[in-house]
């Protein structure tokens, strides 16, 4: 795998904000970041909102200790999707984009503005299995165990 560094949106990639009940993961969501940790890669969550908000869902799912760093548009003064959110991220992890891959359920806020510093995207199409994204991913997955399958092929 050529990925270092993992950029992973929190809310409905990892965080089921759709749950009646607070602080539900998405299926298979421990599995991958342990996939992730297993393979040597750095965890970042890369999410609009603010920091505390991110670290009371992270402690919920208690996964305040997965990561190497939390990154919310918050500190970054702009949000996803802009291009400036992305190269803070790439800044403050110390991260190159050609070994970063950015893992996100929203096309517009995480597939394009990480594809606009040339970072590699998978979008996860949780919502609408069969919908096509109007521009370029480089990798579409339905599930997150789809997203360790891509490797083991």
């Amino acid at each position: 795998m050529k990925y270092k560094d993992i950029f992973i949106d929190l809310d409905n990639t990892l965080y089921d904000t759709k749950s009646p009940v607070a602080g539900i993961p998405i299926e298979g969501a421990y599995e991958l970041l342990q996939y992730f940790r297993d393979a040597g890669c750095r965890l970042h969550i890369c999410s609009n909102g603010m920091l505390q908000e991110r670290m009371d869902k992270l402690f919920a799912l208690h996964l305040e200790k997965a990561f190497d760093t939390v990154i919310c548009s918050e500190m970054a003064g702009v949000e996803k999707p802009d291009r400036a959110f992305f190269e803070y991220a790439l800044r403050m992890t110390k991260s190159l984009p050609e070994t970063t891959l950015m893992i996100g359920d929203n096309y517009d806020t995480d597939i394009i503005g990480a594809a606009a510093v040339g970072i590699d995207t998978i979008l996860y199409n949780r919502w609408e299995p069969d919908w096509m994204p109007p521009g370029p991913v480089t990798y579409r997955v339905n599930k997150l165990k789809e997203i360790m399958q891509l490797w083991q092929k």
